[in-house]
């Protein structure tokens, strides 16, 4: 009997934590959400008082980090016009843990709407844009709708970038969007082989949480670096993900590139799946491929203007104030523009920053505009949910700081919306 009892008191204890830890994070998510609300109104404050409320329209190509920062900052200043492919803003760095928990799409999606009271969403995909006319030609989903014209004062483009796909197969999953991913999932769950191409941020992340999930099953990761994120200069965070792997059993092919021409959508047994074999000539077959390598801008409805806006690789010329070669009231920001420094998150932020203070400077005829300087920013590679690996210059922590360190950024990005 007095077993039981410490039982029950053990177990009133643990509720009781419970109940008051989910009470601190809601409270705490309350009081974020309202400190931003009233920066936003701060902000908005003082932005009316110096440049008032300007006559003009702008269209945004794209709502991601760059897209959703430019309207959220001028949608009560300014006629602001956001044109995605998508009906939502996506926190992107926490996208992939969606391969194998399906749930996590609720927490990092916003409807565009929802955010922008003040602006005007279209769900569409810009086919062209006409400078010398100040013309964006767009088809609203879905596409077999009619061309849609929309002209503008000022045109700020920041269509991200996205995965080269050179095939179309269902066991080829080449996209970091939440709906392939959902997609996905299931054939993850099913499939006793999964092979990873490329040991970048994207491939690391993507055969953590694969592999952290579904630990007997057979993962293998290929990459032509000698060693995993290979693009980073920190020899101690390749070695702590390569170690993290083979702890867990992946194998890993390092040195070698995989040859485009010789994929077969069938492995050695004949059943559906993915065989390919690589420069040095080993084959590689498995039930699903994850391609994580071959990141391209999207710049497609620059086509027509390709030798004037089109810098190397696709990615979008701009000046020191992120003006485009195309016309002086052309801005672009965020991974499609040509700018040498990591494709992330907060760097678009920063860029989506400089060019909403340049735009209401310029449509006010009030102060100079800013230069964008890029900068070296800290990278934080998840591997599952509690290990992740934090690298800044020459600094590399490693383990679950960085892992919650992650969960406070997405949770901080989240609240502003």
């Amino acid at each position: 009997m007095f077993r039981r009892a410490v039982l029950l008191i053990e177990k009133s204890v643990k509720y009781t934590i419970f109940q008051v830890w989910i009470c601190l994070l809601a409270t705490t998510f309350f009081l974020g959400h309202f400190a931003y609300s009233l920066y936003a109104w701060v902000r908005f404050i003082v932005n009316w008082i110096r440049f008032g409320k300007l006559k003009k329209r702008v269209v945004i190509i794209g709502g991601g980090f760059a897209g959703s920062t430019v309207a959220k900052t001028l949608q009560r200043l300014m006629e602001v016009h956001l044109i995605d492919t998508k009906e939502f803003f996506e926190f992107t760095p926490s996208v992939l843990r969606v391969i194998v928990s399906p749930n996590q799409v609720k927490s990092i999606q916003v409807m565009h709407e929802n955010y922008l009271p003040h602006a005007t969403v279209h769900h569409a995909t810009v086919t062209e844009i006409k400078p010398e006319q100040n013309l964006v030609v767009f088809k609203h989903h879905p596409e077999e709708s009619p061309n849609t014209l929309l002209s503008y004062d000022y045109l700020v483009i920041c269509s991200g970038s996205s995965y080269h796909r050179p095939f179309k197969n269902p066991n080829l999953v080449i996209s970091t969007r939440a709906k392939d991913l959902l997609a996905a999932s299931d054939r993850v769950q099913d499939a006793e082989s999964v092979v990873i191409i490329g040991g970048g941020t994207v491939g690391v992340e993507v055969a953590a949480e694969i592999i952290i999930q579904y630990p007997k099953k057979k993962v293998i990761m290929i990459h032509s670096g000698k060693k995993l994120l290979s693009r980073n200069a920190s020899e101690k965070a390749g070695t702590y993900a390569e170690d993290f792997f083979r702890n867990h059993n992946v194998e890993l092919i390092l040195g070698e590139k995989v040859q485009i021409d010789s994929f077969i959508f069938e492995t050695s047994s004949g059943n559906a799946g993915v065989q390919f074999s690589t420069d040095k000539g080993t084959k590689i077959s498995a039930d699903l491929a994850f391609v994580c390598t071959g990141m391209w801008p999207n710049s497609e409805f620059l086509s027509n203007q390709a030798n004037k806006a089109l810098g190397a690789q696709g990615f979008v010329s701009v000046n020191s104030f992120m003006q485009s070669e195309l016309n002086s009231n052309v801005f672009v920001c965020g991974d499609v523009a040509n700018i040498q420094e990591e494709k992330l998150a907060q760097a678009a932020g920063n860029s989506a920053a400089v060019v909403s203070k340049n735009i209401l400077r310029t449509a006010s005829a009030k102060g100079n505009l800013e230069k964008y300087s890029p900068t070296d920013l800290p990278i934080i590679v998840s591997l599952g949910k509690y290990d992740a690996i934090f690298m800044w210059k020459n600094i590399t922590f490693t383990g679950f700081l960085p892992a919650l360190a992650k969960e406070a950024v997405q949770w901080k990005v989240m609240i502003s919306f």
